[in-house]
């Protein structure tokens, strides 16, 4: 697809619509971008550009780091519990999530793949909220978690990664 200026027509330098990405890379990283990219426009049909979306993704990825970070530092609190109904939700979120982004990357859909681990997130802060969280649970999900995020943003789940002493 084609990637179209502000103004939803194709980008060329007589209409004074195109979008320099060196001056985002510099603001918000090339995973931020690269990320944006995958969610934002659908690979195959294209679509215009958009400030907010670019924001919204960078928005998401920090959120996202806590979660990790937030599971990596507490992985020893809250007691191992047996598998209620909660833990049950949130390890169906995850598999879920595995099982359709898997296939959304084989038939190019990033966008409905990068929409599905901002699921798993949710679900993550979902479990989280809850009044005794499993937190050895909650770091499991994030590793796997970085594993779905690391081919839309590489160097963002190396550095989680080696956080968690990958």
């Amino acid at each position: 697809g084609l990637i179209l200026g502000e103004d939803g027509n194709k980008m060329s330098k007589s209409a004074g619509n195109v979008i320099n990405p060196d001056k985002y890379i510099a603001k918000y990283g090339s995973d931020v971008f690269r990320t944006y990219l995958m969610f934002g426009i659908r690979f195959t049909e294209g679509g215009p550009w958009s400030d907010d979306g670019i924001k919204s993704v960078a928005k998401f990825l920090d959120r996202a780091e806590r979660i990790i970070v937030k599971a990596w530092e507490k992985r020893g609190e809250g007691k191992k519990k047996a598998h209620g109904k909660e833990e049950a939700e949130l390890e169906y979120a995850l598999n879920h999530c595995i099982k359709e982004v898997s296939g959304d990357f084989e038939t190019f859909s990033f966008n409905t793949a990068i929409a599905r681990i901002m699921e798993l997130v949710n679900a993550m802060y979902k479990y989280d909220a809850l009044p005794s969280p499993d937190y050895s649970l909650l770091n499991e999900v994030a590793g796997k978690l970085i594993l779905l995020m690391a081919p839309a943003a590489p160097h963002f789940a190396e550095e989680l990664n080696e956080m968690r002493g990958g």
